[in-house]
């Protein structure tokens, strides 16, 4: 069932992101969160105590994305919608608020009009968070590796 625990889309409890290293990543991620929004991407948040304790990400439709950690592009079919960027602070984890929100995102994703495609990005080293996509039906498509040593990269996929 739908939930209220998440809201979706209040920019003001994207404002109330705090950082453990205050400064410049904080103020760098809200900026990158309002280039987000004005590109109509779908922010699920959750507040308690005027700290935002967990968010995620969710786009109607992608064809392309650049996965920073990896260092490679990703090509999605035609009327995909994508799920990504979950997050919820260490003090939360036991909470439901991770899968309420993937769930709702997921929900949200397949109730607009076209889509074929819903995929979920996440850490192949994250337990937790794979866990609960693979609990939701989700079939592995495939994964993304980036490795360095020194001045030498290797990226394949598999």
């Amino acid at each position: 069932p739908d939930s209220d625990l998440l809201r979706k889309d209040c920019d003001a409890d994207l404002r109330l992101f705090r950082s453990v290293v205050p400064g410049v990543f904080a103020e760098g991620l809200r900026a990158e969160w309002e280039r987000r929004r004005a590109a109509g991407e779908h922010c699920y948040t959750r507040v308690e105590d005027d700290v935002l304790v967990s968010y995620g990400w969710m786009i109607e439709r992608q064809l392309h994305s650049w996965l920073s950690c990896v260092q490679q592009g990703f090509e999605f079919p035609p009327n995909s919608a994508v799920v990504y960027d979950l997050y919820t602070d260490p003090k939360f984890r036991q909470s439901c608020y991770y899968q309420v929100g993937l769930a709702k995102s997921v929900r949200d994703a397949a109730a607009v009009p076209g889509t074929e495609w819903i995929y979920v990005t996440v850490l192949a080293g994250d337990r937790v968070p794979r866990w609960w996509v693979e609990r939701l039906g989700f079939a592995y498509v495939c994964s993304l590796y980036y490795k360095r040593l020194l001045w030498k990269t290797k990226k394949w996929q598999s």
